[in-house]
């Protein structure tokens, strides 16, 4: 920086410019008063091969939606993070659909308040699945299937994030003995960035 002019009465001394502002975050948008607020995830299923009408029902019914990190240390059971008393959503497989869950994180109960979290791992929770008009459920104490998946995803204090889920009936098929087999590797093709 060049700076041209007259000194004035101080002998040609220029004094220093003032100091640059520093970035700033709003921190209202992050702590309601002293408690962070938790971060938002939006996960928006979408579904659908396109079907002629006419052609059997597929269908697959999510109740809960799960993710976890390990803020807590690996394995402690307050990494996961789960809906509660959410409704469940009826996710129509070969029809070309559209349907969000919400889920908050909570950002407290830790020794200083957290800045973020990142989620490594989210389960693909499935209560039950009509496929080709054959109706296959899991035990009251357990989903059909709950298939853990390599996630990438921070989640901020005031924030929303987003991912999207691609599901369709050819990720499912019969197994040969009166059950449902779901196959991981059509799914990760959809769902996983090729790259990263």
């Amino acid at each position: 920086m060049v700076i041209v002019g007259c000194g004035g009465s101080d002998g040609g001394v220029v004094p220093p410019p003032p100091p640059a502002p520093e970035p700033s975050v709003n921190q209202s948008l992050f702590f309601s008063g002293p408690i962070p607020k938790p971060g938002l995830l939006q996960v928006t299923y979408d579904t659908g091969q396109g079907r002629a009408g006419g052609d059997p029902l597929y269908t697959a019914n999510i109740r809960r939606l799960v993710i976890e990190d390990d803020v807590y240390g690996f394995g402690h059971p307050d990494n996961v993070v789960r809906t509660l008393l959410n409704p469940e959503r009826v996710l129509g497989l070969d029809q070309y659909t559209s349907q969000t869950v919400d889920l908050n994180a909570p950002m407290t109960g830790f020794s200083i308040p957290m800045n973020r979290r990142a989620f490594d791992q989210f389960n693909l929770e499935i209560e039950s699945v009509v496929w080709d008009d054959v109706q296959y459920n899991g035990t009251p104490s357990q989903s059909l299937f709950n298939i853990p998946f390599n996630l990438n995803c921070t989640l901020l204090p005031g924030r929303t994030s987003s991912i999207t889920v691609f599901l369709h009936d050819a990720m499912f098929e019969p197994d040969g003995v009166g059950g449902l087999n779901f196959l991981n590797a059509d799914f990760e093709v959809l769902n996983y960035d090729p790259i990263d």
